[in-house]
């Protein structure tokens, strides 16, 4: 028989068993460690799917015997006359054996790999992509230490993705689970593969192996005839043989079990990566209005997207992966939070500790050592300090958390302050959850700006970030979140919600005046009628038009429906953040009564503060302005334009991190969790609706953000 299969099918046996590369080292000892040994570092050819048979081998050798066998008799002709026929029979059939079985193996490991990752479904186009032209070889496990080992990327990999739920996003997502599951089969396969790899050799034993595993190929009758006799073999070592035959079907099994578990982590680890990149950089799932469609198969939709990045990210996967998590220490500190409220919720700390009354200082009994437990899960007073009476510490305590959860500060639990604290640690971290969601989804995430101003609508609150450092915060009134009927538009709906956008502060203008919408402009009319001197006492004037109309303004002054001063960004939704003379709104917790602007607590401050900033403008400088020409409006044009962010999130943490939970006053949480996005802020009314309401009063025009707000009342949320 001659030798004619080339290297690539002893070659087989490596990467069946390991998947993945090897080490040197390795490749060095396998003729010394045992059957099974050879080297994985090596590239599988495709076309090893298609290798001949054992039968087709041999056929092929035996044509290029003829050419040999003048040396091969030569060599024979110095070796002892020993019969050894029936050694040289069994060990052509072990070879053969054992290059056919590779051959199996091989093509199973294949078809199994192939059934993991379409059962990774949605990502296993871009799975497939990835192993693929790799021959199947693994990204995150190496040969090392006769054994298979996740690499150090691999390592880093998997612990990152541990942490993904405390960002608030689902393990299942990313396979946790069944990566614990795997990572103990990978531990116990590991320990059973080196266990069978060990074998216990005579040297004679040895000898003969290491004269198998010199064959890349099946070897000719001539030639194993001389190399058995050359090692001094006999028929008498078929025992050998038959030792190593079970030796090697044990080594296969492990390795195949070891090969089984190393590919679903390999894979998993993978598809982490796919997902980390959806949540943290394409998928809009939370915004009220921006929800993508995509959402039920994002991995589809933003496919080339996946692809790009990995193709930049490649080697080094965790380094490309840090960047994306949002920088802004809010977010951080909400995890830090989630974290928190999942264990109260795990330990069942607040169990049954339900406030059920109005409780007040001075008062004691059970009632308030339920009240004090909690309080004291919670972080709001320490431990020594709970106890059956309501003294100063916990009055203090149940203000810091009325702070926290946007409620009147009276130190008494009536019937809201009660509602708050009976809410779950579970519902707590719900409500978190959503809050990181969103801010991944964050524009300022996205954007990165080193100084930007942040409105947080249920919050309340405008808020100017300067390199991440939080270095002032206003008070704001934002639109009412009231349902109201506009029979010009044939509509119901919510007008007045203030709009979500992002944009850029251009304009401060000093003194402002006021240009109130037609709705308004014909009220007021009416007004003049019934009262001659309204305008006059209101401060209310014309001006006339090139086509001889005239429109009604408010002059500038502290009674102007805008204030001293308003800031313009172009948006849209025509809204802009202002000054107002109704300043008592403020001390509100809850402030939700204007018809979309943003009326701003201590404008001035903020526009001198922008102006000193970006124009240089100094204090006495900014006095001058607002002295000079007080009727007069002052256009002042930033130099530098500042990002503005109109955002909802009803979550937030301090610099303590205390997590302070917001009113969901337009409701998008609750559409959030009922699956309801995106909202629709209007509808259609009937035409026997229309009829039915004609010459009823209707809810105030959406107009009305086209040139500010009114004066109005407001309307208590509910």
């Amino acid at each position: 028989m001659t030798r004619t299969t080339p290297l690539f099918l002893i070659l087989i046996f490596a990467l069946a068993l390991v998947g993945c590369g090897g080490d040197k080292d390795d490749e060095k000892s396998a003729k010394t460690d045992g059957p099974g040994t050879a080297s994985p570092a090596v590239e599988i050819p495709r076309e090893i799917a298609d290798a001949p048979s054992g039968r087709q081998l041999r056929d092929k050798v035996r044509k290029k015997a003829a050419r040999k066998k003048k040396d091969l008799l030569q060599d024979l002709a110095t070796l002892p006359k020993t019969n050894i026929d029936d050694l040289m029979e069994a060990t052509l059939d072990f070879i053969e054996y054992r290059f056919t079985t590779e051959r199996i193996f091989y093509s199973r490991y294949l078809e199994e790999f192939d059934r993991k990752i379409r059962m990774r479904q949605d990502f296993a186009p871009l799975l497939r992509e990835v192993y693929g032209p790799r021959k199947h070889r693994l990204l995150f496990h190496e040969f090392s230490e006769k054994t298979q080992t996740l690499t150090d990327e691999g390592g880093r990999l998997l612990s990152f993705l541990r942490e993904m739920p405390t960002h608030g996003l689902a393990a299942a997502d990313y396979r946790l689970g069944s990566l614990d599951k795997q990572l103990e089969r990978y531990q116990r396969a590991k320990t059973d593969y080196l266990a069978a790899r060990e074998g216990e050799f005579s040297p004679k034993e040895r000898e003969f192996w290491d004269l198998v595993a010199e064959y890349e190929d099946m070897p000719e009758d001539l030639e194993a005839r001389r190399d058995l006799l050359a090692l001094d073999l006999t028929n008498r070592d078929l025992v050998a043989l038959k030792n190593f035959q079970v030796y090697y079907q044990k080594l296969m099994k492990a390795r195949a079990a070891l090969n089984d578990t190393a590919a679903d982590i390999d894979i998993d680890l993978l598809q982490g990566f796919f997902r980390f990149q959806l949540d943290f950089v394409h998928q809009v799932k939370a915004h009220p209005f921006k929800t993508d469609p995509a959402a039920k198969n994002p991995a589809k939709a933003f496919e080339d997207a996946l692809r790009i990045a990995y193709q930049k990210a490649e080697g080094g996967l965790v380094a490309a992966m840090l960047p994306l998590i949002p920088d802004n220490p809010v977010y951080h500190r909400l995890r830090e939070g989630l974290v928190f409220y999942e264990g109260l919720r795990d330990e069942g700390t607040l169990d049954g500790l339900r406030i059920k009354s109005t409780l007040k200082p001075g008062q004691h009994g059970d009632k308030i050592r339920v009240l004090t437990k909690r309080l004291a899960a919670e972080g709001y007073l320490v431990q020594e300090q709970a106890g059956d009476k309501y003294t100063k510490a916990v009055t203090r305590a149940v203000k810091w958390y009325q702070r926290t959860h946007q409620l009147e500060r009276d130190g008494k639990t009536g019937p809201i302050t009660r509602r708050s604290l009976n809410v779950s640690p579970a519902r707590r971290a719900k409500q978190i959850r959503l809050g990181l969601q969103r801010w991944r989804e964050s524009e300022i995430h996205r954007d990165r700006p080193e100084f930007y101003l942040r409105v947080n609508i249920p919050q309340f609150e405008a808020e100017i970030w300067d390199r991440n450092e939080l270095v002032r915060t206003h008070r704001i009134v934002v639109g009412k979140h009231n349902k109201e009927t506009n029979l010009q538009r044939k509509q119901r709906g919510y007008f007045n919600h203030t709009a979500l956008f992002k944009s850029r502060i251009e304009t401060i203008v000093l003194k402002p005046r006021w240009y109130p919408p037609p709705r308004l402009q014909e009220e007021l009319l009416v007004e003049l009628e019934t009262d001659p001197a309204y305008f006059e006492k209101n401060n209310y004037g014309f001006i006339q038009r090139d086509d001889g109309s005239e429109t009604v303004y408010q002059k500038s002054g502290p009674d102007n429906a805008l204030g001293l001063v308003k800031l313009l960004f172009p948006n849209e939704h025509k809204v802009y953040m202002h000054d107002t003379p109704k300043k008592a709104l403020f001390n509100r917790p809850v402030r939700s009564y204007s018809h979309g602007c943003m009326r701003t607590d201590k404008p001035l401050d903020l526009a001198r503060f922008l102006l000193e900033r970006f124009n240089g403008v100094t204090k006495r400088d900014f006095e001058k302005l607002m002295e000079k020409d007080p009727e007069k409006e002052t256009w002042l044009k930033l130099k530098t334009k500042v990002p503005i962010y109109i955002e909802y999130n009803s979550v937030s943490a301090d610099a303590d991190g205390k997590v302070h939970f917001f009113i969901d006053v337009y409701k998008y949480d609750e559409a959030y969790w009922e699956n309801s996005l995106p909202v629709q802020l209007t509808e259609e009314l009937s035409k026997s609706e229309v009829k039915r309401l004609s010459g009823k009063p209707s809810g105030l025009p959406a107009g009305l953000l086209e040139g500010g707000d009114s004066d109005d009342d407001g309307v208590v949320p509910e």
